[in-house]
């Protein structure tokens, strides 16, 4: 059985708590000594956090990071029942709407789950090194094949 690292943080909702929320989750990649790329990890909290902050209905959001060797988990809880709408990549013009669409191609899976206290938990496990590895070998496995 894998060990689990488990660490929370939980501010104001403000667009001020996304920076420490960045901060937060970058300090838990090296601590945890994670195989997930830093900058990933940082802008998926940055998009999630974003997102509860602007449609989550709470005055307090919770970012909880769940890591072991092989997985690194970003959590963000709210206070709306209400699921994220992906809707596909916004217009060109938009500066706005990308947010679930970089959470995605970032992950290796994601997704919500309502909470018993009446709000909900967006979850996203980031791409490890190995998974990098992996899809580079598949790639390159793909192009000699043609």
């Amino acid at each position: 059985m894998a060990l689990t690292a488990e660490y929370s943080a939980a501010l104001p909702s403000s667009a001020a708590s996304v920076a420490v929320f960045r901060r937060f989750v970058a300090h838990v990649v090296i601590l945890t000594d994670s195989a997930v790329n830093e900058a990933d990890a940082v802008l998926v909290v940055s998009e999630l956090a974003s997102n509860a902050i602007e449609y989550g209905l709470a005055s307090v959001i919770r970012v909880t990071v769940r890591a072991t060797a092989s997985e690194f988990r970003v959590e963000v809880h709210d206070d709306s029942p209400v699921g994220p709408i992906s809707g596909g990549p916004p217009p060109a013009e938009a500066d706005r709407g990308r947010g679930l669409s970089i959470v995605e191609a970032l992950s290796r899976r994601w997704g919500w789950a309502p909470d018993t206290s009446g709000g909900k938990t967006i979850w996203a496990e980031l791409n490890t090194d190995a998974d990098r590895h992996r899809s580079e070998q598949q790639v390159a496995r793909h192009e000699s094949a043609v």
